[in-house]
């Protein structure tokens, strides 16, 4: 029978050579032994045995010892494999999660990826605060633009809109064009819904005048926004098909904040009672109205707050509006929009006073207008037979045939004709009495009606030498002021010389500004909003206040 020999071992290549190095101990303990040929040669075929059975466990060895190095260096390969995969996938997940974050907010987008029920279809019922706000007139003055400058004002006005709102932790459900949908208390849960959606609100309003400090130096007529909010129970949740999904909010609610804001003229904010009840410590009230809403059985009140105390004390600046007798009554026709929809009926009234904002208007048939009308008005331009680009107003009061109006939008030509028909001049009831100041308040006043005519025939070459005569007249009256203030030891003089400087600075930069392509523009809506304003207000209010108090303490 033959036997299968095995591979050598470890073990036993151990012990053939421990044999043999003992047999050569044996022999070389011995010197004087004689070697027989035959032990010899046993003795080297063991040596070449063990030599043999070396080479071929050192030949094994490498060969595992390659498989391994082998294996090894594709687990390395794996791992760097998935490693790079991971990385690829944290920037696809971050590409996904800012693509969708430019269309829904992060809020909503968290709740897409991290929750189960992110992507299901479905909803349900939970009392929110929503905040709705729309550019007033925008529309009409986007009509008469370039498609690329209505897009750039767009984006200037939402991406300010968007930080602000972020700020107060408010949810972008919609952009509508320059309107915007903002939910308090959706997707995510949280306290105080209707404190920060006021809050929200005050600074939204407050941004409108960087955005349009900016846009007045594109050219541009300022923008004025409207905010409406309410707070009451909706359906939030998902919406539409596998296909096609929308997180939103649904309910006569949501409708209901719509019609709010539509009540709105440009720069206020309005809240329904419900929001009222919540933050009605903290936040202050100028007015209330009693208005039944389209779709509602019965009248709500609503409430325009001008401030939020608390944590937030953010207030408006509303300027006060100091309405100008034009020099000659302004003939016109308006004709009244019902759901935006011109109707055909037209009526004839004449354009008396008018503010930056607002106009005082009497009407020459039989007035059928309501407070909060909107309505489209054409002026009669004066010694020509020319019709104006159309003007939006909405109504505010109506006191037998005189209503005041608030415009949503006015054209920029427009606005350059109506300030030729200013009058602006200083009239007996301005004066406050002290003969000195009234003398050089009727000289200044004179001096910016010389500014007005400059504009209003076009002699653009004169106005920055007629600016720079109005600043000197300017600094001298101002340094009488104040040098009678310091005199007599004036409570308000810090106060009453920073309105100064504010002036100085207004004339400065009216100047600057004028050297641009857009300067005349730049210029008359300057003095149609701010210098005519500001001096009549500031002769009205703070120099009457200085003329009674010197007054008396010369008496």
């Amino acid at each position: 029978m033959k036997i299968k020999q095995s591979s050598p071992n470890k073990l036993t290549l151990f012990h053939n050579e421990e044999k043999i190095v003992r047999q050569t101990e044996k022999v070389t303990a011995q010197p004087n032994i004689e070697i027989s040929c035959l032990e010899y040669k046993n003795l080297a075929n063991s040596y070449v045995k063990l030599l043999n059975q070396s080479k071929k466990l050192l030949n094994v060895g490498d060969a595992q010892q390659k498989k391994l190095t082998t294996q090894q260096e594709r687990l390395t390969l794996l791992a760097d494999t998935l490693k790079s995969s991971n990385v690829k996938l944290q920037q696809q997940n971050e590409l996904i999660r800012k693509v969708f974050g430019r269309y829904l907010s992060d809020e909503i987008v968290e709740t897409l990826f991290e929750t189960e029920s992110g992507l299901s279809l479905g909803g349900e019922c939970r009392e929110i605060t929503i905040l709705t706000s729309d550019i007033r007139g925008f529309t009409a003055q986007a009509n008469q633009m370039p498609p690329e400058q209505v897009i750039k004002i767009l984006n200037l006005y939402l991406a300010t809109m968007a930080d602000v709102i972020a700020t107060y932790q408010g949810t972008i459900n919609n952009f509508m064009g320059d309107g915007i949908l903002v939910l308090f208390g959706a997707p995510i849960v949280r306290a105080n819904n209707s404190e920060r959606a006021v809050a929200c609100a005050m600074a939204m309003q407050l941004a409108m005048e960087n955005i349009n400090e900016k846009i007045q130096t594109w050219g541009f007529v300022p923008l004025e926004m409207g905010i409406g909010i309410h707070t009451g129970e909706v359906v939030v949740g998902n919406i539409g098909s596998e296909k096609r999904t929308q997180y939103t909010v649904i309910g006569n609610n949501v409708n209901l904040a719509y019609r709010i804001e539509s009540y709105t003229v440009g720069g206020q904010v309005i809240i329904s009672e419900s929001t009222l009840k919540q933050v009605n410590n903290i936040v202050k009230i100028t007015s209330e109205k009693l208005v039944k809403p389209k779709g509602i059985k019965q009248t709500i009140t609503i409430y325009e707050i001008e401030g939020i105390d608390g944590e937030y004390n953010l207030y408006l600046h509303n300027k006060k509006e100091v309405f100008i007798p034009l020099k000659k009554n302004i003939s016109l026709k308006y004709q009244v929009l019902k759901e935006k929809q011109v109707q055909e009926r037209q009526f004839s009234g004449r354009l008396i006073k008018i503010s930056a904002k607002k106009a005082l208007i009497k009407c020459e048939d039989k007035i059928l207008l309501k407070p909060m009308n909107n309505i489209k008005i054409n002026l009669i331009i004066p010694n020509t037979k020319d019709i104006s680009d159309d003007v939006y107003a909405k109504v505010l009061s109506v006191n037998e045939n005189y209503f005041y109006v608030c415009f949503t939008n006015i054209p920029v030509n427009v606005r350059t004709q109506l300030i030729a028909f200013y009058k602006v001049k200083w009239t007996a009831d301005l004066s406050i009495n002290y003969p000195i100041i009234d003398e050089q308040h009727q000289q200044l006043l004179n001096k910016l009606q010389d500014l007005v005519d400059l504009i209003n025939h076009y002699k653009e070459e004169k106005v920055v030498e007629t600016i720079i005569i109005l600043k000197n007249h300017v600094i001298n009256h101002f340094e009488t002021e104040e040098h009678l203030m310091q005199q007599y030891n004036y409570p308000k003089y810090i106060e009453h010389r920073k309105k100064h400087e504010k002036f100085i600075n207004m004339l400065d930069d009216c100047k600057q500004r004028y050297q641009t392509p857009e300067g005349l523009l730049y210029l008359s809506l300057k003095i149609q909003q701010d210098m005519v304003t500001w001096w009549i207000y500031h002769i009205d209010n703070c120099d009457r206040q200085l003329g009674i108090f010197l007054l008396e303490t010369e008496s």
